[in-house]
């Protein structure tokens, strides 16, 4: 599952559901965003929430618990915020480069440009998760789990 969870309120019920549907013993991996401080200090827009009512951040705690809840036994647990911050740098200039009316070239044009998916304030929500992993709120983070 990747970067869902912070758009799902119902997190337990999401994993459920996939237990439900998931073999014995299969492997289930979440790669999300998730809060590592105080939620009313997280600066919005972000990519996936323009506002904090449109986002649904949970700590690593909450998702190891309802994924145990669901029959998951946590295998790994990685913080990848290190990696996160130099790629969301490399995202940043990437997206600079390519979203002037004056670059008609396109320099180093990706395959689509970020502003598709996450509009046209794209390069705000970059900065702006940048900033909240910087700043110790937030946290890419990957658990691998194991249906019980």
């Amino acid at each position: 599952m990747l970067h869902v969870g912070m758009n799902i309120e119902d997190k337990g019920r999401l994993f459920t559901e996939i237990s439900r549907v998931l073999t014995d013993n299969g492997l289930f991996i979440v790669y999300d965003v998730m809060l590592l401080g105080d939620p009313t200090l997280v600066r919005y827009p972000l990519p996936w929430a323009s506002q904090p009512e449109h986002s649904f951040l949970a700590c690593p705690q909450e998702y190891r618990s309802l994924l145990r809840k669901a029959g998951f036994g946590i295998v790994a647990a990685h913080d990848h915020r290190s990696r996160a911050v130099q790629s969301l740098r490399d995202a940043g200039d990437a997206h600079r480069r390519i979203s002037t009316p004056h670059n008609p070239a396109g320099g180093d044009t990706p395959p689509a440009p970020i502003n598709v998916a996450m509009g046209t304030d794209a390069s705000t929500k970059v900065a702006k998760v940048l900033q909240n992993i910087e700043e110790g709120l937030l946290a890419p983070t990957e658990m691998i789990c194991r249906l019980r």
